[in-house]
């Protein structure tokens, strides 16, 4: 599982590199505010689209959670099965070893890495938030 030191602020990076509206946090649901053990619903949206939800048993623990499940929700999201590509889909269909077997080879075309990929990927190396 991927782990994200300050969701709130990759989540912010990420919006703004996509050009999508500001990400704001809703209360969508609660229980128990003024008791022992209260439980918050928050979930995080950019204009009308819901982009993660969390709970906690504080507003800022079920923001973070939203935040952290949004990120979730982008890096870990897989492609179907039949729209990938592997390396191995490129060899000649037939049996044996592959480099004695007679037939065409079929192209291979690797994923395209999403913007969020790659600027996320830059290790912590950021512009929002941080100074150098």
């Amino acid at each position: 599982m991927i782990k994200f030191r300050h969701p709130k602020i990759a989540l912010l990076e990420m919006i703004k590199k996509l050009n999508r509206e500001y990400p704001k946090s809703r209360l969508l649901k609660e229980t128990g505010r003024y008791s022992n053990s209260p439980i918050f619903v928050v979930g995080i949206y950019s204009g009308a689209d819901k982009l993660g939800e969390g709970f906690g048993s504080s507003l800022r623990m079920a923001e973070y959670r939203a935040a952290e499940d949004a990120l979730h929700r982008v890096y870990l999201t897989r492609v179907p099965n039949h729209l990938m590509s592997l390396p191995t889909s490129t060899f000649p269909t037939g049996l044996g070893s592959v480099f004695k077997v007679k037939g065409k080879e079929k192209p291979h075309t690797p994923a395209d890495l999403g913007m969020a990929e790659v600027e996320y990927g830059r290790s912590g190396r950021s512009s929002a938030g941080y100074t150098d």
